[in-house]
């Protein structure tokens, strides 16, 4: 979504539509709460949970998101705005037992072409935190789990769109080593397993030829349908008229992945 000023768009677009208006966090509507959030520069890789208010586990989520630890969000969760209550009604940080792991597929090939390789992501060197979100998704809390990443020895995760109101008001207020270059595919640092070389200890994530993983491409069918990796996960098929955009859509951060 583009950011716009309110005064400068109508409510109601030319084919009778309303218009979306995707505002910064630092537009004067949210009385300077934000103004000086650390930059919001990662990205987050998350998965649909629920329905809409999620009745078989409102109750538990109700008891559980009233604890101390709810809504206590690390380093780079704020980093990916998860502590911006307009957008996250409700988090939950969420830590592995000893023995889980986080994977990403680091195949080879493209398309309908390509190896699945499935490798645990080496936490010592790509940090890593994971949550359970409370997210409205068309009006309507839903709940999504939802990463954040990002490497000890480099900024790959990290960008800021270098253009519109949230970038102005970092600069002014004298954030300079902002990562305005976008890395389509990060490099993830993987766990040694035994068949690895010295070429899969790290490795860049590819996305299945599938929406979703597991949804067909709609888009071949005239609407509908995303990006399998990146740009987008809802389509009001067959009618794109809203286009593609994700549920927890927002202007200062990368897109997610699914």
């Amino acid at each position: 979504m583009i950011g716009a000023e309110m005064a400068l768009v109508q409510e109601v677009a030319e084919d009778g539509r309303l218009n979306f208006i995707d505002l910064p966090i630092n537009h004067p509507k949210y009385e300077g709460k934000y103004d000086n959030h650390v930059p919001i520069d990662l990205p987050q890789f998350y998965c649909t949970m629920s329905e809409a208010g999620f009745p078989y586990a409102k109750k538990a989520l109700d008891f559980a998101f009233k604890q101390p630890g709810a809504n206590v969000v690390g380093p780079l969760g704020k980093r990916a705005g998860l502590d911006i209550k307009v957008l996250y009604t409700n988090v939950l940080r969420l830590n592995f037992f000893p023995d889980a792991r986080a994977w990403v597929n680091v195949g080879r090939g493209f398309g309908d072409d390509l190896q699945v390789r499935w490798r645990a992501i080496d936490t010592s060197k790509t940090n890593a935190e994971f949550y359970l979100v409370e997210k409205p998704f068309f009006n309507q809390p839903c709940l999504f789990l939802t990463a954040v990443f990002d490497n000890r020895n480099n900024t790959e995760f990290s960008y800021v769109r270098p253009d519109g109101g949230y970038y102005a008001h970092l600069t002014s207020r004298g954030d300079e080593n902002l990562d305005t270059t976008v890395t389509p595919s990060p490099i993830f640092y993987l766990e040694k397993s035994n068949c690895q070389t010295a070429d899969w200890k790290k490795g860049r994530p590819i996305g299945l030829p599938v929406y979703g993983v597991h949804h067909p491409n709609r888009d071949v069918y005239g609407g509908g349908g995303a990006c399998p990796l990146k740009g987008g996960d809802w389509g009001r098929y067959p009618d794109t008229a809203g286009a593609s955009g994700w549920p927890t859509n927002y202007e200062e951060v990368t897109p997610l992945c699914d």
